[in-house]
């Protein structure tokens, strides 16, 4: 077994996340998938309780035991309560406007809103808190009955103009990062008290851009088919590929289905392809995900072609492909290096840019 040993300033910084992950192996995910599973929202309360006081109870042994600089003991309480309240407010998105679950909210749900900070500075930077700002607002309009585009309106009167500023500048630009968010980033207008809080989210969405770059060579895989057939992206080299990951509970997976179906009959004479890599339903038994992956797919009638990949293989790809978002877009050359990470959506003008790189292959 490899020994990881660290050494300089962060060193106990970076033991408390190996520990952590140790310990609390995946408990994010967990979460994630107790809210999609749960028949309410009361039901996924109380599993969200169980699973976040393990979380705060294994900080607070954690930093009274181990010698912790005092920035990040605040860094990380923040991270942790931030990331409690913002996935409360996702679900309640999820379970109602998406998986349409008709309830009524119990209002003890809530209760996490009288103690969290909403306006806070310090942690502007802060991952979760970007998340919380971002669903906060979505739910207040929804709550208070208001159109969508009245909570930039509200964030700016209750975070600050700056503050507020930032809030829609990341909300318009679909970042944090979001390599997408570059081109939209540079046509926002902006106080110009906001440009080093641009230059942090281009600089977020440059670095995620970075990880797997133009001329890259495409992480390989093997994953089966509609017919239980083994398929490796190394067989379709002298081909244009655009691979599309997607889980079947993705309301924005399933809305480019139509496009990809579009795009694949477009150029279904041509030396290209499209595949479509299945992560899964979240939340659901390792044993009916393989059933589960072929009745979506026929509803919705794939004309790509077809793979699944199953959970191990899922969180390699995730990891190898940088994946944050679904649907996730990969444009691979002939050569088999990569094109375009993060590529272009079928819907937002992807055909256009397939349709000229198979006029500059030669014939």
């Amino acid at each position: 077994m490899q020994v990881v040993s660290y050494i300089g300033k962060s060193k106990p910084i970076q033991e408390y996340y190996r520990t952590k992950e140790a310990q609390l192996s995946d408990f994010k995910q967990k979460i994630m998938d107790a809210g999609v599973r749960a028949a309410n929202l009361s039901e996924f309360k109380k599993k969200a309780d169980i699973d976040i006081t393990k979380l705060r109870e294994f900080w607070a042994s954690y930093r009274q035991d181990h010698l912790l600089p005092e920035w990040f003991k605040e860094y990380e309480t923040d991270a942790i309560d931030y990331y409690d309240a913002w996935i409360r407010l996702y679900m309640v998105s999820y379970q109602i406007r998406y998986q349409k679950k008709i309830q009524e909210v119990p209002k003890e749900y809530y209760n996490f809103l009288k103690t969290i900070k909403v306006k806070n500075e310090k942690s502007l930077y802060q991952y979760s808190y970007s998340w919380f700002i971002w669903y906060y607002y979505d739910w207040r309009v929804s709550e208070e009955g208001k159109e969508y585009s009245q909570q930039f309106a509200i964030a700016k009167k209750e975070l600050g103009l700056i503050m507020g500023s930032y809030f829609e500048i990341m909300k318009k630009s679909k970042t944090p990062d979001n390599p997408r968010a570059l081109e939209t980033l540079d046509l926002l207008q902006y106080p110009s008290e906001n440009k080093y809080l641009v230059d942090y989210l281009k600089n977020r969405a440059f670095q995620s851009q970075k990880l797997l770059g133009v001329g890259d060579k495409a992480p390989n895989f093997a994953l089966v088919d509609t017919r239980d057939s083994l398929v490796r992206l190394d067989q379709f080299k002298g081909q244009i590929i655009y691979l599309s990951f997607w889980f079947t509970t993705c309301g924005a997976c399933v809305q480019e289905i139509p496009e990809e179906n579009k795009i694949a009959e477009r150029f279904k004479d041509e030396p290209f392809k499209i595949i479509s890599i299945c992560t899964g339903t979240p939340g659901l038994e390792d044993e009916k995900q393989i059933d589960r992956w072929k009745k979506v797919s026929n509803k919705f009638g794939l004309k790509t072609l077809n793979l699944f990949a199953h959970r191990s293989w899922a969180n390699t790809l995730r990891e190898k492909y940088f994946i944050d978002s679904y649907p996730h877009y990969v444009l691979i050359g002939a050569d088999g290096k990569i094109i375009e990470n993060f590529a272009t959506r079928p819907s937002k003008g992807a055909a256009e840019k397939i349709e000229k790189l198979l006029a500059e292959l030669p014939r």
